[in-house]
């Protein structure tokens, strides 16, 4: 496994590609009626329970199913 920053520890358990990977990210908005604006400077947060889509292959589930065992 290759990964060493924001992917570290993650490898797809299906195909075992260690990136890219779709994951959904939380963030904050200032939400008006005809759209949003994104804000700067709030906090983003993705975790072990963020959704998580290989790339390579479409396998998903969440984060924690995708962390090496070893880890």
């Amino acid at each position: 496994m290759t990964n060493t920053n924001c992917l570290r520890g993650i490898q797809c358990p299906d195909c075992k590609s260690d990136s890219p990977f779709v994951v959904t990210v939380e963030t904050n908005v200032i939400m008006h009626d005809d759209g949003w604006i994104e804000t700067t400077g709030d906090n983003d947060s993705w975790g072990d329970w963020s959704f998580i889509r290989c790339d390579a292959c479409d396998h998903h589930g969440i984060v924690s199913e995708f962390r090496s065992s070893n880890q």
